[in-house]
């Protein structure tokens, strides 16, 4: 709401992500399983929130990153960033468990803003995504 009452016209950038199968993280190792994955998660987009950015967790799995003074392409540079950082976790971490995340992002101005809308679209386009990877798994995709 502060930055919705900024005199100056600002670019917010803001990305929410979900963990993929996190119940399934849960049931099949455990909630101790299932918060070690969520601070993973955190110790992640922490690294990435660098400048201008500020990492949160938002509720239960979901988590937002947001970037005031945002650049053109920036929220694809943060995703790009984070799903760097996710494969090298997955990779080099010896977990039971892989991250993997549906993400929606959404870019606006401090003219008219609206958080609760600016939430609304990220929510959005993060269950868009969760959507496109449910039906490539049940397609067989990858």
């Amino acid at each position: 709401r502060k930055l919705a009452k900024s005199r100056r016209k600002r670019r917010i950038a803001g990305i929410m992500m979900d963990i993929d199968g996190f119940k399934s993280i849960n049931d099949r190792f455990g909630h101790s399983v299932g918060d070690d994955a969520i601070r993973a998660l955190g110790r992640i987009l922490t690294k990435v929130a660098v400048e201008h950015t500020m990492a949160f967790r938002y509720a239960g799995d979901e988590f937002l990153l947001l970037c005031t003074d945002a650049e053109e392409g920036e929220t694809e540079r943060l995703t790009k960033l984070v799903e760097d950082e996710l494969e090298r976790f997955n990779e080099s971490a010896e977990k039971p468990y892989r991250l993997r995340l549906a993400i929606g992002s959404v870019v606006a101005d401090t003219t008219d803003f609206d958080p609760d809308v600016f939430l609304y679209q990220m929510d959005r386009n993060m269950y868009a995504d969760k959507a496109a990877h449910y039906m490539t798994y049940m397609t067989g995709g990858v």
